[in-house]
């Protein structure tokens, strides 16, 4: 086999010698193919209830073929307590007695813990193949994994590569140790051992429209057999030549291929279908027989205690904030996947509540029956502000769940949204920062309408059943208890007036600095960003300062003088420099102004203290006696300017007024609180 363009080649002048006669041309016959049957699955799931019937099908095929093999293309972990409960132990001796000959690792194949992980792959009478995966640790529980194998058969030797998704969608726990490489570049890498076989298989665990990318750059293949996307192909697809097979996932299909090798001209043709297993009517008794035995084992494993609650985690209340159940739940999957800052789940999937008194992995399973999985996506504060309204925009309830995010439904008397208020880690949300949202993989699929819009960085961050169940024994081994209460997490409030409508999206009425923002904004004093926000928490430039206190003293810029700063132009120059002119500014000792500095809360209260002395033609005077903690940073010059600006209401210390943060930042928010009561102050 040396290649596509070879094989299209033999095959034109096969085509061209059935038309014409060719002296010394030896064709060849029907005795120079022989076929390659491979049965194939993928993203099983331990769902096991049908192996039976499955193996019965498998035994079928290979009574009828001289040259089989049966592959699978990973994740054959992770999604049924039977298995999940003794870390995969049951499929794998499941798919020993079905007679896999070899699996590319998948993602879930990781779920259980590295030890596990090793553990099942050596009771593995099949090689658990990866080209990609790399152990940089060799301290570590896994050992290297092969990267692909090769087959004697009957009358065709077949090499099987295996590629694994990069990096695998798992706990971080899992992978340490490990490095995992770009899986096209690797394939690259053994273009060799297609020279020593003549079929080759590319068994991947990548995604269909990796396995797409694979087939149009790597061009020595005969068959991709894939998993990871749950793509159902009732039939395979041809891509650059190249066919591409995947059964869909959680055992409903089997595939079957048929594969034509010609020894003659090296060409290799590729048929095939799904087979339901559901329409499937013969069982290995054998086979079922353990999967019966694994289930009724399971029950007592179901039964197994993994904590202890003496307050219930109920559901109940879930309709109106937030519920005990919940609140636990939400707490388990930021446990699991610390890298995320907030976790929200959908009521409707949370199907039971917990009674006071023992837990056990059963209740876990029962209050979240669907096996979920985690997915982590990256959203903007606005995003998530959307997605939180149409939440409860669905039925005019609360919908989500949440940790790390606390959020207030404002309400009209007719119960109809009007607003809401989100807070991460107790403060404001940032609508244009970016946050790492874990989400089950229902909503995050637009299930029940909903849209997180953003960049999904993890589509499979483990089970949620699994990480209840780990952060349940967390629990015990910290707190000796699970007990959860209602924490005011979700509130509803109905709000008694009309509310003005916002002139930035990310300015609400719940927002502390809503009315100083709105009534500079109506003055045209404050203007946003072209999105429709205001950006609240960004800190304000010197220049961008200098022009909101000029606008607000609607100072005459006609008659400016030349400008005196060598390092200021554009937008702000014209303010910067009547500014400079009422002097308002001085600038720096080096004769610049410094115009894209963030403007400190120092020199802000110290240019609105210049600001009140040239509106008002008077000279500040007050003798400073601030009691701050920090007094000995503020500079000596700006004490009298600070103690006007308390005086007169324009400006409080911070943390209950026991700091000044004179170096501090002053926010775009906090810049129009001040400017607000300054403009109150001289008008």
């Amino acid at each position: 086999m040396n290649g596509k363009w070879l094989k299209s080649i033999l095959a034109s002048l096969l085509i061209l010698a059935s038309c014409f006669s060719f002296s010394g041309l030896a064709l060849a016959d029907d005795s120079d193919s022989v076929t390659l049957d491979i049965v194939h699955t993928n993203d099983m799931h331990a769902k096991i209830a049908n192996f039976g019937k499955i193996s019965a099908y498998i035994d079928e095929k290979r009574a009828e073929s001289s040259n089989f093999l049966y592959l699978d293309a990973g994740d054959i972990f992770s999604g049924n307590p039977v298995v999940d409960l003794q870390d995969g132990e049951p499929i794998i001796a499941l798919l020993n007695e079905m007679g896999l000959d070899a699996m590319a690792i998948g993602n879930h194949e990781f779920d259980y813990g590295q030890e596990a992980f090793q553990e099942r792959a050596d009771e593995s009478n099949f090689p658990w193949l990866s080209a990609n995966t790399e152990v940089v640790d060799e301290t570590i529980a896994i050992e290297q994994p092969e990267p692909y194998e090769i087959f004697e058969l009957e009358d065709v030797t077949v090499g099987v590569l295996g590629l694994t998704q990069t990096p695998p969608a798992t706990a971080p726990a899992g992978i340490v140790g490990l490095d995992f490489h770009d899986p096209i570049a690797t394939a690259l890498q053994y273009e060799y051992v297609a020279d020593e076989v003549d079929v080759f298989v590319a068994l991947t665990h990548i995604g269909y429209s990796e396995d797409q990318r694979l087939a149009e750059e790597v061009d020595f293949f005969d068959v991709i057999i894939g998993g990871h996307s749950h793509t159902t192909l009732q039939e395979p697809v041809v891509v650059n030549g190249t066919s591409i097979a995947q059964t869909g996932g959680d055992a409903n299909n089997v595939g079957s291929l048929e594969i034509t090798y010609n020894k003659e001209t090296d060409e290799v043709t590729v048929t095939g279908s799904l087979q339901k297993v559901s329409e499937l009517e013969a069982v290995n008794a054998e086979v079922d027989s353990m999967v019966k035995a694994y289930e009724e084992e399971s029950e007592e494993l179901l039964g197994e205690v993994i904590g202890h609650t003496t307050t219930g985690l109920t559901r109940d209340g879930r309709n109106n904030g937030d519920a005990p159940l919940g609140n636990f739940w939400m707490d388990a999957v930021l446990h699991s996947v610390p890298s995320a800052d907030i976790s929200l789940t959908n009521n409707g999937g949370i199907r039971a509540s917990i009674e006071p008194g023992d837990i056990t992995a059963g209740d876990i399973y029962t209050v979240e029956p669907f096996g979920n999985l985690i997915t982590l996506r990256e959203m903007t504060g606005a995003a998530i502000k959307n997605a939180i309204e149409f939440s409860y925009n669905r039925n005019g309830q609360i919908d989500l769940q949440t940790a790390g995010l606390h959020y207030t439904i404002y309400v009209n008397g007719e119960k109809e949204y009007v607003d809401s208020e989100l807070f991460v880690n107790g403060e404001p949300i940032d609508m244009d920062a970016t946050y790492t949202v874990a989400l089950n993989d229902f909503i995050a699929s637009s299930g029940d309408g909903y849209n997180f819009e953003g960049e999904t960085i993890q589509d499979d961050a483990g089970n949620v059943t699994n990480a209840m169940i780990a952060y349940a024994r967390h629990l015990m081994d910290t707190k000796g208890v699970i007990d959860y209460e209602v924490e005011g997490r979700i509130q509803v409030k109905q709000v008694e007036e009309e509310i003005t409508p916002p002139t930035f999206r990310d300015v609400t009425k719940s927002h502390w600095a809503f009315d100083y923002v709105q009534h500079l904004a109506v003055l045209d004093v404050i203007n946003g960003y072209s999105n429709g926000t205001f950006r609240p928490n960004q800190p304000t430039s010197r220049a961008h300062f200098t022009s909101l206190l000029v606008r607000t003293l609607e100072l005459d810029l006609t008659n400016n003088p030349s400008n005196p700063f060598p390092d200021v132009s554009g937008e702000h120059a014209d303010a910067i420099v009547g500014a400079y002119n009422a002097g308002i500014i001085r600038g720096k000792s080096d004769g610049t102004f410094a115009p894209n500095e963030n403007v400190t809360r120092e020199q802000m209260v110290l240019m609105i203290a210049r600001a009140y002395e040239y509106m008002t033609d008077t000279e500040i005077s007050e003798e400073a006696d601030l009691h701050f903690k920090d007094l000995n940073s503020i500079s000596e010059y700006a004490k009298p300017s600070i103690q006007f600006a308390i005086n007169e209401g324009i400006i409080s210390g911070k943390e209950n007024g026991t700091v000044f943060d004179p170096r501090g930042n002053a926010t775009r928010a906090q810049t129009a609180k001040v400017l607000y009561y300054f403009k109150d102050l001289i008008e």
